[in-house]
């Protein structure tokens, strides 16, 4: 597996400098570097028995160790240290390059396609594609399902509320990433076959790979 870096890194912050890998192999990813039984991450040692080696480390829950906050923008240190922004934001997300990814998550009901024709999906597509679909406006039928569930109906009006006040400082009505509530930090891409079936079981459009999200509080 060659996981390669498309050229020019474009702009960093000012005092950044790329970090170098500590061995090298077939990764040849900032950071991370391959080995015979797992993967470095700066100091930090992973099994190589991934049970998705088809996502780059720094995507899939069960490796990376980003924790990105979908209620700011991805280049945003708000959202997650912009050195890691910086550093992956130009890497294929997929082993394979698939230039059509599809996200769905157990924590909200939208399905997020994120199509690249004629390049790979990136780390940023992700990251970008998530916070942006997240910033849409909650729709009427939309607040028609929370009129049927009042504990989540408030959780989603203080998650609003809360956003407003210490965010976007706007009087604009609940977005989607309210929906999430409290569980707005990314923690990375997993497949669920049998979950992916069901969600998606009367999507006639196909695409090259189906990932889940997974959010959580931390």
């Amino acid at each position: 597996m060659n996981w390669n870096t498309p050229a020019g890194w474009g702009h960093t912050p000012p005092g950044y400098s790329q970090p170098q890998p500590a061995y090298s192999g077939s990764w040849q990813q900032p950071a991370w570097t391959d080995h015979k039984e797992g993967f470095f991450h700066h100091d930090r040692f992973i099994s190589n028995t991934r049970k998705h080696p088809e996502l780059h480390p720094i995507l899939a829950a069960e490796t990376t160790l980003a924790r990105v906050d979908i209620r700011f923008e991805p280049a945003s240190e708000a959202a997650f240290p912009s050195k890691i922004y910086y550093a992956y934001r130009h890497i294929h997300a997929t082993a394979d390059q698939a230039s059509h990814v599809r996200l769905i998550s157990k924590d909200f009901p939208w399905s997020i396609d994120i199509k690249t024709p004629g390049r790979p999906v990136t780390c940023d597509d992700v990251w970008n594609a998530l916070y942006t679909a997240l910033q849409q406006p909650l729709a009427d039928s939309e607040w028609g399902v929370l009129s049927h569930d009042s504990s989540k109906a408030k959780k989603v009006q203080k998650a609003a509320k809360q956003r407003q006040s210490e965010i976007d400082k706007d009087k604009g009505g609940p977005k989607r990433v309210d929906w999430v509530a409290d569980s707005h930090i990314f923690r990375g891409l997993e497949e669920d076959d049998e979950f992916s079936k069901r969600r998606l079981a009367y999507v006639d459009s196909q695409c090259d790979a189906t990932f889940v999200v997974k959010l959580g509080t931390s």
